[in-house]
């Protein structure tokens, strides 16, 4: 995912969550759950 695709994600995140911290937290546990996939793509 590029910086500006993330970007425009955390945009559209910020609009549906009541708070930016709450955001934020979304998206914490969705890069989170990428990075889990790159690691599991990375070992098979």
């Amino acid at each position: 995912m590029t910086n500006e695709a993330l970007q425009v994600d955390c945009a559209e995140w910020r609009e549906v969550a009541e708070t930016d911290a709450e955001a934020m937290e979304v998206i914490m546990e969705m890069m989170i759950e990428a990075e889990e996939e790159l690691c599991e793509d990375e070992a098979a």
